[in-house]
């Protein structure tokens, strides 16, 4: 499955702009956890030790705790919904940078961590 997120880019004039990063993982061992109207998430643990709550239909990160997102689904308009995870597929389908799974993870956690084939 290809996950992303919102990564930002320095501007060459100055300033910068946010554009989606992806990378594809493989969730064929993870449990799909319903968050609500119909959605549902993967709870991941990032190599860095972080939780992260990736849902279903784009793979875009929604939080890092499903207690959070599920909360977020109860109170948001179904349209709203809908209009999000249709934007999440397309930014799937079309990242500004399709990245390496260990190079995602590097910038997503920030930190100094390997993997344990290193």
């Amino acid at each position: 499955m290809r996950i992303w997120t919102m990564g930002y880019y320095p501007f060459t004039l100055g300033g910068g702009t946010e554009h989606p990063v992806a990378c594809e993982i493989d969730v064929s061992s993870l449990k799909k956890h319903p968050i609500g109207k119909g959605y549902h998430a993967y709870l991941l643990l990032s190599p860095g030790g972080k939780n992260v709550v990736v849902e279903s239909i784009g793979g875009g990160i929604v939080g890092n705790n499903l207690a959070t997102v599920r909360e977020d689904v109860r109170t948001a308009k179904k349209s709203v919904m809908a209009e999000q995870m249709e934007m999440s597929r397309i930014a799937s389908k079309h990242p500004r940078e399709l990245i390496e799974e260990k190079e995602f993870w590097r910038r997503w956690d920030g930190s100094d961590w390997e993997f344990e084939d290193e």
